[in-house]
């Protein structure tokens, strides 16, 4: 069928191609090459192992480590953007299971992208099937009851804030949203509080999440922006506690120039960011102080990083890549 577009002028919309994928039509080009060699090439999956992992949607554990040796192995990021196409094949009866499951990962699971054209990540993905999950889900107040009871007995703050921030601009949009008015602003109201909890209980957790950065601007926007700000200066007192939090702020972008086919990484740390919640000068003081001869290169290298972003204000460059 995909030869009509030459011979009739037709199209077929997204739906009817992750038919064709899940279906093993030879038509898919995920499937074409597969049907002329003997064997899978490398990173390739076969129709068994997603068959496979729906069968460990209904166990929270087994599948959560099945996502994270994924994850390990570097090929979570392909396995979930094909096994969408499956999503609407994981059975209502496990539809617990397999969200916690999603939430329990999300903050554990990569948010690189590898360039211009690859705007999404495995962290990304998960997201998707969370959205996705919850959309089958017919009862806005079942929806909400779901994720409600999931964070208060768990600490996934990622996909929450993402689910919060897509309901908002939704709202914005006048869009139809997930979730009912005041079980939104309660989901919010728990975000909060969890974040709260950990960041006093478990600082050095929270510092370690993939999406920290992120996180703190959902916590300023929902919460008390002073609140944030006390607790990154009480986690800043010295200069390797510092540098530790800046390198949440380095930003990895894809430059590409005219001819090329590949993009070059370009990483920077934006002083308008860092300024949203900390005295610029504080940390120049924590750098002017220090004996910078015993730090290691990495460390050396995210000051200068900082450093550069100073000069970029000061000649009103922008680092914007």
């Amino acid at each position: 069928p995909t030869t009509e577009w030459i011979l009739n002028n037709t199209y077929y919309p997204s739906e009817i191609y992750s038919n064709w994928f899940t279906d093993l039509r030879v038509c898919h080009p995920k499937h074409f090459e597969k049907y002329f060699r003997l064997s899978l090439a490398e990173n390739e999956f076969s129709a068994s192992n997603f068959k496979a992992f729906l069968e460990l949607c209904s166990n929270r554990k087994k599948l959560e480590e099945r996502i994270l040796d994924l994850n390990t192995s570097g090929s979570l990021k392909e396995f979930l953007s094909q096994f969408e196409s499956y999503s609407d094949q994981v059975p209502t009866s496990s539809f617990q299971e397999y969200l916690y499951a999603l939430l329990d990962t999300a903050d554990k699971v990569s948010e690189k992208t590898s360039g211009f054209m690859d705007i999404f990540s495995a962290q990304t993905h998960i997201f998707r099937l969370i959205s996705f999950c919850l959309n089958r889900i017919e009862d806005k107040t079942e929806r909400a009851d779901l994720i409600i009871n999931y964070m208060c007995h768990n600490k996934g703050l990622n996909s929450v804030a993402k689910l919060l921030n897509s309901e908002e601009n939704k709202i914005s949009e006048g869009k139809e949203t997930l979730f009912e008015t005041s079980d939104f602003n309660f989901i919010k109201t728990e975000f909060i509080r969890n974040i709260k909890d950990t960041s006093y209980k478990e600082p050095s957790s929270l510092l370690e999440y993939n999406s920290f950065l992120s996180l703190m601007y959902s916590w300023s926007k929902w919460g008390n922006k002073k609140d944030v700000q006390d607790w990154l200066n009480s986690m800043t007192t010295d200069i390797t506690a510092m540098i530790n939090v800046l390198s949440k702020f380095i930003q990895t972008s894809h430059v590409y120039t005219s001819g090329d086919y590949t993009s070059s990484q370009h990483s920077s740390i934006k002083i308008d960011t860092v300024e949203e919640f900390f005295e610029i000068s504080k940390i120049q003081e924590l750098i002017k102080s220090a004996d910078l001869s015993l730090l290691s290169d990495n460390e050396r290298e995210i000051i200068t990083m900082f450093n550069k972003g100073i000069e970029n204000r000061v000649n009103g460059i922008d680092d914007d890549f």
